[in-house]
């Protein structure tokens, strides 16, 4: 079974960084047999990764929301963590409502 794009993404990413799906699991406060489903493993994968652990994952990774979504460059997550205003792109919000729908 071939993964979602958006979990293609996510998969490259954590391969990048070293990270294991426990590691998302982690991030998110979920059990990693949950994370699976994400990658298609098991008899229901996911389709669409949302609301807070799309927030962590983003986080963890060290990219935006925006990103895993639509595979386009958005500002990344700063690497300390620290909050601060991001300014979106309006096109970029509309994109992702729309592959969120």
């Amino acid at each position: 079974m071939e993964m979602e794009p958006w979990a293609t993404r996510i998969h490259t990413r954590m391969t990048e960084l070293g990270l294991q799906q426990n590691d998302l699991a982690k991030a998110c406060g979920i059990k990693e047999s949950s994370v699976s489903g994400w990658f298609g493993k098991g008899s229901r994968p996911t389709r669409m990764l949302s609301g807070d652990n799309l927030v962590h994952v983003a986080k963890r990774l060290g990219v935006t929301p925006e990103w895993i979504i639509t595979g386009k460059e958005a500002v990344k997550f700063a690497s300390d963590q620290q909050s601060h205003s991001v300014r979106l792109d309006p096109d970029m919000i509309a994109e992702t409502h729309k592959a969120l729908r």
